[in-house]
């Protein structure tokens, strides 16, 4: 019986496939959670029950917050200095159905009965990421309707101007939320600050740019996901102050992936006057799609859903999951050494005008001169993922070079690899272990 060739890419996509199955499954628990929750709070008799059901000991509820997504009621954290914690607040309409691939609309109607604030939403849609075991767990549920924000703060109603922090997470404009624990606000809220963490669209439901082919009624669909972001910040503009924030008093921070969306922003007029400070940890420069590249994956998305520029409507109701399957497809196309980004913001003459890089090196910093930045980076940050990596070896390594060093340096690729390893991973450091 002839012996077959193993194949490092077919491993990963089974791992993949087990993985999402799982996520699956946590999913439909999670909702089930959720559902009782929300009964229970609906019951002033089973308000304890919530902190129960929230792992949280020791809390009380908070008093209810008046916001213009509705009145808001989360709970106190008495294991950490009395925070005052709210999680999953609205600050969109869902974009869901006819509003999917749109920008996202402000809520219209608040909402008359209370919001109690005491359970992470759902976050995202994303697929599975393939060094994403240490916080998979925590990208659960997920939901095309995701555009909610989380607020730690000291005391509610009081007055306060306390300075505000509003956190952009990371995950390549793909993965991630701003419900995950390591963005758990309490600790920092400890110092007398006010911090906002919140989600936005990912992968392909915020970033493709379907305007030039498919018409006016997909306009402003290249940067969806940094229009959530925007959508937040003016929310928080509006909301912050019932949570004894300043919102003259605004620091935008993130890492990776966060912290060049919080740049990049410096130069979206659409954010003028909604921040004042930015703090940037490790800020990759945007590989910001050039609009020939943003058209063209265009055309590969639709042709791979069997769509056309003429049937585009179409995409306000297919499957969501059908929108996943062809994300895979972007994924693999190794071109982050180009600088092509498969999937993040694309300049569209709008929301971003044009690439950050040629204002800060050409040009006067005229959109946000009051603006003060903070840049730094993060040593061994990679590290920890490192740690959740089973069995990292050579043929992972091979798939390395395979996917991002071989179509750039060709015979020399391996050459390039060890180069590069060597610089970012100095001999005897933890990563160097593993690489």
């Amino acid at each position: 019986m002839p012996k077959h060739k193993y194949n490092p890419v077919t491993r990963k996509l089974r791992d993949l496939k087990r993985r999402g199955k799982r996520m699956e499954k946590r999913m439909q628990q999670n909702d089930m959670d959720k559902k009782e929750t929300n009964r229970l709070c609906k019951n002033p008799a089973l308000k304890p029950s919530i902190v129960t059901m929230n792992r949280y000991t020791g809390s009380d509820l908070t008093p209810i917050v008046q916001t213009t997504s509705g009145p808001v009621q989360g709970y106190i954290d008495t294991a950490k200095a009395n925070i005052h914690t709210f999680l999953g607040i609205p600050f969109a309409e869902p974009p869901v159905g006819p509003l999917r691939f749109k920008p996202p609309n402000p809520i219209e109607k608040p909402r008359q009965a209370t919001i109690f604030a005491t359970f992470h939403s759902k976050v995202s849609l994303q697929l599975p990421m393939p060094f994403d075991t240490l916080m998979s767990a925590e990208l659960l549920p997920q939901s095309e309707d995701c555009l909610y924000l989380n607020v730690w703060t000291l005391g509610v109603n009081d007055g306060a101007k306390r300075p505000v922090m509003v956190w952009i997470h990371s995950g390549a404009c793909l993965s991630g939320s701003g419900s995950q624990r390591f963005w758990n606000g309490a600790n920092l809220a400890k110092n007398d600050v006010v911090v906002v963490t919140l989600n936005y669209r990912l992968g392909v439901l915020g970033w493709m740019h379907l305007a030039d082919l498919c018409g006016e009624e997909f306009n402003d669909t290249a940067n969806l996901g940094m229009l959530d972001q925007i959508a937040a910040l003016k929310w928080v503009r509006d909301n912050i102050e019932q949570f004894g924030g300043d919102p003259k008093n605004v620091t935008l921070f993130g890492a990776s992936v966060g912290a060049a969306c919080a740049l990049t922003l410096l130069h979206s007029p659409p954010a003028k006057g909604l921040f004042h400070h930015v703090i940037a940890q490790s800020p990759l420069h945007f590989m910001l799609n050039p609009r020939e590249w943003a058209n063209f994956k265009t055309e590969v998305f639709l042709r791979s859903l069997g769509l056309t520029p003429e049937t585009a409507h179409e995409l306000f109701t297919i499957d969501p999951k059908r929108l996943l399957d062809v994300q895979t497809l972007f994924l693999s196309w190794p071109n982050f050494l180009e600088a092509l980004a498969p999937i993040g913001p694309s300049e569209d003459g709008r929301t971003i005008p044009f690439t950050p890089l040629r204002d800060i090196m050409h040009e006067d910093a005229k959109l946000f001169p009051e603006v003060k930045i903070l840049i730094g980076w993060t040593r061994d940050e990679y590290n920890l993922f490192f740690l959740s990596m089973r069995d990292f070896g050579k043929r992972d390594r091979e798939i390395i070079i395979r996917t991002h060093f071989t179509h750039v340096f060709g015979k020399n690729a391996e050459i390039a690899f060890e180069i590069y390893k060597d610089k970012i991973c100095p001999s005897g450091s933890p990563a160097a272990e593993c690489a």
